[in-house]
């Protein structure tokens, strides 16, 4: 398995590019993003921004996209 491969497989357990599991596939910073980046465009929906997970969270925004890609109507 390509460490793109482990790290696409670590975005669908919901791991993001600042998850420590991430960051010992010992990868750069910017290769982990872009790798996220491609993961989300290939049907990946862990967020639906263009902003990591773990960036938002830093930022203090709640990620409730997952509950809206779900049943929207059933909020």
């Amino acid at each position: 398995m390509t460490k793109k491969e482990e790290a696409f497989k670590l975005f669908d357990e919901g791991k993001d590019t600042s998850s420590p599991e991430v960051k010992a596939l010992k990868l750069k910073g910017g290769t982990r993003f872009n790798y996220y980046l491609e993961w989300q465009k290939k049907g990946g929906i862990a967020s639906s921004s263009s902003e990591p997970i773990g960036e938002a969270k830093r930022k203090g925004r709640a990620i409730s996209e997952l509950e809206m890609l779900v049943k929207p109507s059933e909020k």
